[in-house]
């Protein structure tokens, strides 16, 4: 069953929110309503802790949903989820490719990491390098490693 929107609005004051929307995501009015209510509950018995419900059609056509409620517009969007939660469980027989992947994995980062590692030392003898050509810096300030040509 595809969900409709539902909107909730607000006054400017007593409520959740001080102007603005919460839209909710439903099945069907009551479902809308029942699902405000879990997150918004009633402050006075059975009076909903909003100013007024909306469907989509019938909000789309106030000026709410081109300017503002109050200076303000949508605060939450509230929806009922359902996921599928299959988890994939290894078996012992996967265990080794697994492993020997992992391994490959780990080894293949620390080839970047160390070449990450030259590229920032070599950077840093070109900046080293820039600023000796143009004056800006003294020998005594240069790192041993820079001074000889070499990072």
């Amino acid at each position: 069953m595809m969900n409709k929107r539902f909107y909730f609005t607000y006054g400017t004051e007593g409520q959740p929110f001080c102007g603005g929307w919460t839209v909710v995501e439903a099945p069907d009015y009551r479902t809308a309503c029942a699902l405000f209510r879990s997150y918004h509950p009633d402050k006075i018995e059975g009076l909903m802790n909003c100013s007024s419900v909306y469907s989509e059609e019938q909000f789309m056509g106030t000026e709410m949903a081109l300017l503002s409620n109050f200076g303000a517009r949508c605060h939450e969007i509230i929806s009922l989820q359902r996921r599928c939660a299959k988890e994939k469980i290894v078996s012992s027989k996967e265990l080794p490719a697994l492993a020997k992947a992992l391994g490959q994995a780990n080894r293949q980062i620390s080839e970047i990491q160390g070449l990450l590692k030259q590229l920032i030392q070599t950077e840093q003898g070109l900046i080293w390098q820039l600023r000796d050509l143009s004056g800006q810096c003294d020998r005594a300030d240069k790192p041993k490693e820079a001074a000889g040509g070499k990072l």
